[in-house]
């Protein structure tokens, strides 16, 4: 069950499908032949997600999201996610520049 619709661009659609192909080993690539049939889907799965996931029309949603998980300081994400912001400042807290590291 394939990930289409009309909230997911084009070309977006079109490298999935091609991704997806490729690791399946739709063209005989072999690529995910050592992993467990459950493992592959999940790749796949991933892979998909990860593709259609930068369609720049839906960027402010993801943003968002992002934004609410940093909010909520969940524990497996928020802290690698604000380490990675200016001076490693929580979301919406001063960073050094003396401007908010807000992502948004």
């Amino acid at each position: 069950a394939r990930a289409r619709g009309s909230d997911a661009g084009c070309l977006e659609l079109h490298h999935s499908s091609l991704a997806c192909q490729l690791l399946s080993n739709t063209f005989g690539t072999g690529i995910l032949d050592g992993l467990p049939r459950a493992e592959r889907a999940e790749v796949i799965g991933d892979v998909e997600r990860l593709i259609l996931a930068t369609d720049m029309s839906r960027h402010a949603e993801y943003l968002a999201a992002l934004a609410a998980l940093l909010a909520a300081d969940a524990p497996s994400l928020a802290q690698p996610l604000q380490d990675m912001l200016p001076g490693g400042r929580p979301a919406d807290g001063p960073s050094e520049e003396g401007g908010g590291g807000s992502l948004r």
